[in-house]
């Protein structure tokens, strides 16, 4: 579905189909990190933090940030920081009737591997905002990958 694999960058956000590679969306917040006012893209940052240390690269070509975030594992590198910075999700039933909500929301809390999308609902899009002046956000891995 060619949909879900745009990515669109604005100056309030970047926005991307969940079929999106996680070197794609590597790719794409490095150039944003590059070209706009520092302040603006420390949730970028936030997120490559985390995916420098994703996987190992093939694993980052093939993979996709739907996958990683409906797989809702518990040690994800990147739900956090999708949490914490305020992300959203669009889901989209078959019949075509499409929400969006907070990543945070996405997640039942204290279950593991459990979200609150639909048995007829699949994951279509993220927006990852930009910050403002005075809001900050942090990546940050406990234990780093051994490549």
């Amino acid at each position: 579905v060619a949909e879900m694999n745009c990515i669109s960058a604005s100056a309030s956000s970047v926005d991307f189909g969940a079929s999106v590679s996680l070197n794609r969306l590597k790719d794409v917040l490095e150039g944003e990190v590059q070209s706009k006012e520092p302040h603006a893209v420390r949730t970028y940052k936030a997120a490559l933090q985390q995916l420098r240390w994703f996987a190992g690269t093939p694993i980052r070509n093939a993979g996709s940030v739907g996958g990683n975030v409906a797989n809702a594992s518990p040690i994800s590198d990147l739900n956090p920081v999708l949490m914490a910075c305020g992300a959203t999700v669009t889901l989209m039933k078959v019949t075509g009737e499409a929400r969006t909500i907070a990543v945070r929301d996405f997640f039942k809390q204290r279950l593991y591997r459990q979200t609150t999308m639909a048995a007829d609902e699949i994951i279509v899009s993220f927006s990852i905002p930009a910050t403002s002046e005075l809001e900050f956000s942090q990546g940050y891995k406990i234990s780093r990958r051994r490549d």
